[in-house]
């Protein structure tokens, strides 16, 4: 999370303007959807912003990526499984590789 001040002049991508195109879903919308890693909804959008930083400027994802990075954002709905999985299928959608 960051202050809105520090954004200032800077571009900031979010789920709805910056993931998705139009009425498709971006990879990673769709591996979170297929691996049922949503529960109440309220920290799916951090964790999908998370992920895509991830998979868009580090690869390969290895195992002790996927829980280093799962736990930058809380959520306490779930254990992190289905997060973990959606975030590796995230990667083999976008080409990197799926573990």
């Amino acid at each position: 999370m960051v202050p809105v001040v520090r954004v200032s002049g800077h571009s900031v991508t979010t789920i709805r303007g910056g993931l998705s195109k139009g009425m498709e879903l971006h990879p990673i919308q769709r591996a979170f959807l297929e691996e049922y890693a949503m529960q109440c909804g309220f920290c799916t959008h951090g964790f999908m912003m998370v992920t895509h930083d991830y998979l868009t400027n580090i690869d390969p994802v290895a195992d002790e990526d996927v829980m280093k990075l799962s736990i930058k954002n809380i959520c306490r709905c779930t254990g992190y499984a289905n997060i973990i999985k959606a975030i590796k299928r995230a990667a083999k959608y976008m080409g990197g590789s799926s573990v």
